[in-house]
């Protein structure tokens, strides 16, 4: 059924294949989301720990921008994603820049 509807032989793939890369990329943006603000802040250096910007602000960006990212790969989705994210982000930005 999966096969027919999304010709995945046509595309010589299999559901297994597909459903390995969308676990593998879940898995990398998951990994990212922690170890990239850990990476900007110098978390675990000694001598420089706290100079870089605070974990959480780098955390909630890395999230912002992967999921900006995301909008601008699909770009049919964009009204109804940027709905979504501007409903469900806006509580959340208000308080971080103040408007």
């Amino acid at each position: 059924m999966l096969d027919r509807f999304f010709g995945l032989s046509e595309r010589r793939t299999t559901v297994g294949a597909e459903l390995m890369g969308g676990l593998t990329t879940f898995m990398v943006m998951a990994y990212i989301i922690f170890v990239n603000p850990a990476i900007l802040s110098f978390a675990g250096i000694k001598g420089l720990e706290g100079q870089g910007p605070p974990f959480a602000p780098t955390l909630a960006a890395t999230c912002l921008v992967a999921g900006l990212a995301t909008i601008a790969m699909d770009p049919m989705m964009y009204v109804a994603t940027l709905a979504f994210l501007v409903y469900v982000a806006l509580p959340w930005l208000r308080p971080l820049f103040g408007f």
